[in-house]
């Protein structure tokens, strides 16, 4: 995992994600400007492998936030308390999630 500010394009449980990834202090912050479903089962196990990710980096906190939302569907205040996150809406087409990891 690299400190960068570059838009990139992963392949994480079969979608299509590309955004910028910062490790800053400890926070892992993911920013998802662009996601395609190719083949995943589940956003769950998307922000699952996110978490993975920034504990494997060392951080102890997660924020993900999703940019220019096109599918309002994903936009779930629900799902967010599910999976033990914070939910905020940063507008009528972004997100942000927020989960302290143990």
């Amino acid at each position: 995992m690299h400190n960068n500010c570059e838009y990139t394009t992963e392949f994480i449980k079969g979608f299509y994600v590309r955004g910028i990834t910062t490790i800053e202090n400890g926070v892992y912050n993911r920013t998802v400007q662009g996601l395609a479903n190719y083949e995943g089962k589940s956003l769950f196990e998307l922000v699952k492998a996110f978490e993975g990710q920034a504990k494997a980096a060392g951080a102890d906190k997660v924020v993900i936030k999703g940019i220019d939302i096109v599918e309002t569907r994903l936009m779930n205040s629900r799902a967010a308390e599910i999976l033990g996150c914070t939910y905020k809406e940063l507008s009528k087409n972004s997100i942000e999630l927020v989960k302290f990891l143990k």
